[in-house]
């Protein structure tokens, strides 16, 4: 079974040690014989027309194509983030700029049947002027990347994931 990764912020692939983390890239993938092969060929534009996703189909006469509102897509994962500062739960924009202990606590649970096809991975950057030390659950990677620290978590299939992360923030 192929798994796909549910993007809730950005991807990055972390290794099991904390402040390992690699990139990779796919090899490059010669798609001639299947778009020679193919019947149709539709392509998903933007505001001035230009393709920005290309999908190919083998066998047309079952195809058919729908357009879904933004509104009415349904990730497959329910995301809940709450933060703290100096213990009590507050709103995310009163940790903006403010010195402190601050908490993050991220919970995604499955909310649809996709959910058993895909996995989780959250991932965020904090700049190193707003806090000197980061601390997470073992579960999470911390990593420093140029002026950034790097959080990375990656969850189960079907089962969600469950992390939280300390810093201590400075004006």
């Amino acid at each position: 079974m192929r798994l796909a990764a549910a993007l809730i912020s950005c991807v990055l692939c972390v290794t099991g040690t904390v402040g390992g983390a690699w990139l990779s890239r796919p090899a490059s993938v010669d798609y001639g014989s299947l778009l020679s092969k193919a019947s149709d060929i539709y392509a998903v534009t933007d505001e001035r027309g230009d393709a920005t996703r290309l999908y190919v189909v083998n066998n047309a006469s079952n195809a058919a194509i729908s357009r879904i509102p933004g509104a009415a897509a349904e990730l497959p994962w329910k995301v809940n983030v709450t933060y703290s500062l100096d213990g009590p739960n507050v709103e995310a924009n009163e940790i903006s700029g403010a010195s402190g202990l601050v908490g993050i606590y991220i919970d995604v649970k499955p909310q649809s049947s996709a959910a058993n096809h895909t996995i989780p991975v959250v991932t965020f950057t904090v700049p190193t002027q707003v806090t000197g030390d980061i601390s997470a659950d073992n579960t999470a990677s911390v990593a420093t990347q140029g002026s950034d620290i790097v959080v990375a978590a990656a969850g189960n299939v079907s089962s969600g994931l469950k992390f939280s992360c300390y810093m201590d923030a400075k004006k």
